[in-house]
């Protein structure tokens, strides 16, 4: 059961933007502090790991984005490199 709910929390991921996912990290940061805060060491470890889901996920398509050709991010000085090397 547990398995299905995480499959389906993680399809959930997929389909939102990249402003829903950090509004995501930010609440679920939020919610942790409350919980250390409180001393609920279960909520703490819940929210943790809803922060570390979310923020692979952000990474995840971050990454994916810089592999694609013509891309500007942060590879852009790997990619001019080669492309001053080349002329």
């Amino acid at each position: 059961m547990s398995q299905l709910i995480q499959h389906s929390h993680d399809a959930s991921l997929a389909s939102c933007l990249l402003d829903e996912l950090d509004r995501r990290v930010k609440l679920a940061e939020l919610c942790m502090n409350h919980a250390l805060e409180q001393q609920c060491w279960d909520l703490v470890q819940r929210y943790r790991r809803e922060v570390l889901v979310v923020r692979a996920e952000i990474r995840r398509r971050l990454n994916s984005l810089e592999d694609v050709p013509g891309h500007v991010g942060t590879r852009l000085a790997e990619w001019t490199d080669r492309a001053v090397g080349s002329w």
